[in-house]
């Protein structure tokens, strides 16, 4: 928990209406959310923001599920990491 005393979250997607959508969701909940639309802007966030929760695309460019929970280790920081998939398909 930040200092607020909010869980904080860190959302790594990178289609921006989805991101807008989570962090306002997220913050309407009451969590303190920081957001990053590439890997790479995750990796230089984690170095301010320490959360407790990561929230990434499976397919986010850049970054496979490994190198996320290397980079966290990398960081020294134990946080549960949350994988989301969205299918563009749909069911009738």
């Amino acid at each position: 928990m930040g200092a607020s005393g909010k869980v904080r979250v860190l959302c790594i997607e990178d289609e921006r209406m989805l991101l807008d959508d989570l962090r306002d969701e997220l913050c309407a909940a009451g969590y303190e959310v920081s957001t990053a639309e590439s890997a790479h802007q995750a990796f230089k966030l984690l170095g301010e923001f320490t959360p407790d929760l990561i929230l990434c695309d499976v397919m986010l460019g850049g970054m496979t599920q490994l190198m996320a929970m290397r980079f966290c280790g990398t960081f020294e920081i134990s946080v549960q990491i949350c994988w989301l998939h969205r299918s563009s398909s749909s069911r009738h």
